[in-house]
């Protein structure tokens, strides 16, 4: 079964996303188009840092050198524009909508 998206839930829009990450440092490095997958780089103290936004079901999939974990993805579905302002700023961001993979 498909969970209920609250009525006062809004993805952000393509320029929005676009806006946000540029805001937080993030490059685009491609636009997938038809896909509707947007990925974009950045490099911290950290290291290399990428992140997928897959922007007509605003599922965000973020790679990064975790300091303890090391190479780890995240991925967060159903994000509203706060939490993706949030996950532009700090990839790491502890959320309620994700899951990890080594």
């Amino acid at each position: 079964m498909i969970p209920k998206i609250p009525d006062e839930f809004i993805y952000p829009t393509r320029e929005q996303i676009l806006y946000y990450a540029r805001k937080a440092g993030w490059e685009k490095q491609k636009d997938g188009g038809n896909k509707n997958v947007i990925i974009f780089n950045r490099h911290t103290e950290n290291g290399h840092e990428q992140m997928d936004v897959y922007w007509t079901t605003c599922t965000i999939k973020t790679s990064i050198n975790h300091p303890r974990q090391g190479k780890t993805q995240m991925f967060r579905r159903d994000v509203d524009l706060e939490l993706y302002k949030k996950i532009c700023k700090n990839p790491r961001a502890h959320t309620s909508k994700g899951y990890q993979r080594r």
